[in-house]
């Protein structure tokens, strides 16, 4: 008698209508399930039939019932229903009609190959996941340089913060990718770097038990466990996780999980979910798969594609708290995969290896020969390249902190290994051009372009660069690691006064004028670029005269007669305006003539400039340019014929044009240069000539505006405080920070607090706070007021891009705390609320199935 379990019931009737009541009777026991419905023993000849009970009713005699007899032997109870006018064979229990189910059910037996198949598919199982686990850590290195690993080392450096964040480059809060919460899972064992690999292990692991479920699926039952085993132990499947991409493999995990869960019945929904959700961690193009490969299954069966669709609407719902943030951070770029390196052909190697399997088990007929040979072929040569595949796998290499108020310079092929190896050294990245790195940039550009990222030290690639830097006034820290200090820094985050330039441009020309103002060595100490994406005429007075000097680069204008009526009551403000129209000829706006092209040679230029005797020239370009330029004539600033202070001309045309004049009797004049030279696109390309003419330009407008700066802004010590130092963290109970989380001056004392959390307490009234991470539009600047009791209350400051990417904030007078908080961006809590409320429905659902059946 069969106490606990299914039983398996196969029905023998000759009429179908008392089949199908038989059936429909037994069937609604939970515990049973219907195998197989026959009209007579014939039927039953050609199946291989696992069953516990065999009912009978209706047939020819007893010749039939001793044939189903022998054909199912004594592996199954035999029931008879019958009013008991004929005797029954041996081995048939009779038993009449409106006898109870539970009756019928007594006489079933449990199957002794379905039970041994049962325990044989455990085993099985164990010895692929053990196969996977033991080939991980033969093939996958501990240590590593790649993205997903830079991750992880991240993840276990800040445990309490859900947001990756690149430490290399200038920060930027971007999710790491879709594969995020299987690191940070991974990072909560405290494993460190061997975490990588038991992530690994058990992605590969699950694979090896889906793809043996797929292959007995096929019917290949006794080649279903040496398959699993030829693509688990070979390093062909490994290739992604020795290169430190996991999520591609637990994608490839969650598509061959789709296309086993097909052998489902019942929970069909449920693992076809489940699929879809595993291959969500591999990012959304693993996704589309599993759902392609999930749907192709089932085209077969109406019942089944209504399950499998069920099934992928479920997945891809309670997988949006895992796609849908890094695509909500960085836009479509969240959608490529987390891969630091250009894809290889080695790449496709896994893919092949689980291909080759599968045609080993669909062959059939004619053309199991040749798809036998495919699949050798397919395993043979990718598990040769899969050797071949170089891996780095450097020891790593701990590089001092010195907070996270400074940022390391180095080489950006180096940067990834650095940061995998040093997650609390913020470092650069490719914004540092390699030839900077061993030398070949000039001191004035070097200095300025790494100052302009907090670089307070750098770690040259070779000692040849070395000796270079050292001649730049770069101190040594550590011979044997290359490290030197900075001579001059910013540090990351900082409050002061500093001149300002305003630059309204596209976004090409904004990062053209960036490069030109590194080549005339514009650090930020003395002067900060902020970029407006909107162009002139979208733009108000107060913006424009937050800043020192506005400069207009290219034509970043969609309507002339408002640009022009801003700018003109700019300049009647006093204001100094830098415009280069970048070359392009047309219609200009200030009521200018129409800029017109120029081909010319260098001796073909003259310049007007009257100098005095205790004053420097404005031009400094005497020998002209060559190439194509643009030219207006003579333009006078309302007519003032006093207006025009230097040219350079071409004829009686201007290439450019130096003018300032005193406004309405004030003694502070209203300053431009019109240049149709294109200044910085040739400084940024290394014209000597254009890049002193644009120095000279700036230095001209800030000499006059006579701003008085501030500074110095300290240095990053990366210290620990000494005992009984006092926490100038604000949160009451918070963790003691240390001296590196803290930069104190004379202006102000920043505070780190997390990487999605900034403090800064002003010590003086000053104008603006710099810091020099990513821009991103969830960052979010308050202006904090403490009220009686210890609460506060925040009012939102404007956030500004600079020309590096980093974020500028102008402050009130009565500011004395800010904050900076990087903000989760609304749509990640919209789908974190998505994938709760799919996952709910979607175990409500498998669990009432479960139950009917």
């Amino acid at each position: 008698m069969l106490r606990l379990g299914p039983v398996h019931v196969v029905v023998v009737a000759g009429s179908p209508a008392l089949r199908e009541a038989i059936a429909a009777w037994l069937g609604g026991v939970k515990r049973v399930r219907i195998v197989r419905t026959a009209a007579s023993a014939k039927d039953l000849d050609g199946q291989r039939i696992e069953c516990d009970l065999v009912v009978a009713s209706g047939l020819e005699g007893s010749r039939e019932l001793r044939a189903i007899g022998k054909r199912i032997g004594s592996q199954a109870g035999l029931v008879a229903l019958t009013l008991g006018t004929t005797p029954l064979p041996a081995g048939w229990a009779g038993v009449r009609p409106g006898a109870s189910r539970t009756h019928v059910l007594d006489h079933a037996r449990a199957h002794p190959e379905r039970n041994l198949a049962a325990s044989g598919a455990v085993l099985s199982a164990l010895a692929v996941a053990t196969a996977a686990a033991v080939a991980a850590f033969l093939y996958v290195p501990r240590f590593g340089v790649s993205f997903e690993r830079a991750a992880l080392a991240y993840a276990e450096r800040y445990p309490d913060t859900s947001v990756w964040w690149h430490v290399w480059g200038s920060g930027g809060p971007l999710l790491a990718s879709s594969s995020w919460p299987l690191i940070k899972g991974a990072a909560l064992t405290g494993l460190g770097p061997a975490a990588f690999v038991l992530l690994a292990a058990l992605a590969g692991a699950v694979l090896g038990i889906a793809l043996q479920a797929l292959v007995l699926r096929a019917g290949a039952r006794r080649s279903a466990l040496a398959l699993s085993l030829v693509v688990v132990i070979g390093p062909a499947l490994w290739v992604w996780p020795r290169g430190g991409d996991v999520g591609s493999l637990v994608g490839l995990t969650g598509v061959v999980l789709a296309l086993a869960g097909s052998v489902t019945r019942n929970l069909r929904v449920l693992a076809t979910a489940l699929a879809v959700a595993v291959s969500s961690f591999g990012g959304v193009l693993w996704m589309a798969a599993a759902v392609v490969a999930a749907i192709a299954s089932a085209v077969r069966s109406r019942q089944r594609r209504r399950a499998t669709f069920a099934g992928v609407v479920f997945g891809v719902l309670a997988s949006a708290a895992v796609t849908l943030p890094p695509v909500a951070a960085r836009g479509l770029e969240g959608l490529r995969p987390s891969l630091a390196r250009t894809p290889a052909a080695s790449d496709l190697v896994p893919v092949l290896a689980t291909v080759a399997v599968v045609l080993v088990v669909l062959a059939r007929g004619r053309l199991r020969v040749p798809a036998l040979g495919v699949a050798a072929a397919l395993l043979v040569a990718g598990n040769a390249l899969a050797l071949v595949v170089p891996v780095h796998a450097p020891e790593p290499s701990r590089i001092p902190t010195s907070g996270a108020f400074g940022r390391l310079a180095v080489h950006p092929a180096e940067a990834l290994a650095i940061v995998t190896s040093n997650p609390d050294v913020p470092t650069t990245g490719d914004e540092v051009p390699a030839e900077i790195m061993v030398g070949a940039g000039g001191r004035t550009e070097t200095n300025a372009l790494l100052e302009r990222l907090g670089a307070d030290r750098a770690r040259t690639p070779d000692r040849t660069s070395a000796i270079i830097f050292n001649e730049r006034d770069w101190a040594v820290l550590d011979r044997d690691r290359l490290l030197f200090a900075a001579p001059i820094i910013r540090p990351i985050l900082t409050a002061g006064i500093t001149p300002t330039v305003l630059l309204i441009a596209d976004e090409a020309d904004a990062r053209v004028f960036g490069e030109a103002m590194a080549a005339v060595g514009a650090a930020t100490e003395r002067l900060i670029t902020v970029w407006s994406p909107r162009p002139v005429d979208e733009l108000d007075l107060d913006f424009l005269q937050e800043f020192t000097m506005v400069a207009v680069y290219g034509r970043p204008w969609t309507s002339a007669g408002r640009a022009s009526d801003l700018l003109q009551r700019y300049l009647d403000g006093s204001g100094f305006i830098l415009m280069d129209i970048a070359s392009r000829p047309g219609s200009q706006i200030l009521g200018m003539p129409d800029a017109v092209n120029l081909q010319r040679s260098a001796d073909e230029y003259r310049v007007v400039e009257e100098v005095k005797d205790d004053a420097l020239p404005l031009v400094t370009l005497a020998a002209g340019a060559d190439g194509r330029v643009v030219a207006m004539d003579q333009w006078r600033y309302r007519d003032d014929a006093a207006w025009e202070l230097a040219t350079v001309r071409v004829g009686t045309e201007r290439v450019l044009q130096f003018g300032a004049t005193k406004v309405a009797g004030e003694a502070l004049a209203a300053h431009m240069l019109w240049s149709g030279l294109d200044l910085p696109a040739r400084a940024a390309a290394g014209d000597e000539a254009a890049r002193d003419q644009l120095e000279r330009a700036i230095q001209w407008m800030l000499t006059d505006a006579a701003m008085q700066l501030t500074g110095p802004y300290g240095r990053p010590a990366g210290t620990v405080c000494p005992p009984g130092a006092a926490d100038p963290r604000p949160a009451a109970g918070a963790e003691a920070v240390t001296c590196a989380d803290v930069l104190d001056n004379a202006t102000a004392t920043s505070i780190f607090q997390s990487p999605t959390r900034w403090r800064v307490r002003l010590k003086v009234a000053t104008t603006h706070l710099l810091f020099k991470e990513r821009f991103h539009p969830e960052w979010r600047a308050y202006q904090v007021e403490q009220r009686v009791g210890g609460s506060e209350s925040t009012t939102p400051l404007p956030i500004r891009p600079t020309v590096d990417g980093h974020m500028y904030v102008t402050l009130p007078p009565n500011a004395r705390i800010v904050d900076f908080v990087f903000e989760r961006h609304p749509l990640e809590a919209a789908s974190r609320g998505v994938s709760a409320v799919a996952t709910f429905v979607l175990l409500a659902i498998s669990f009432f199935l479960w139950r009917r059946r």
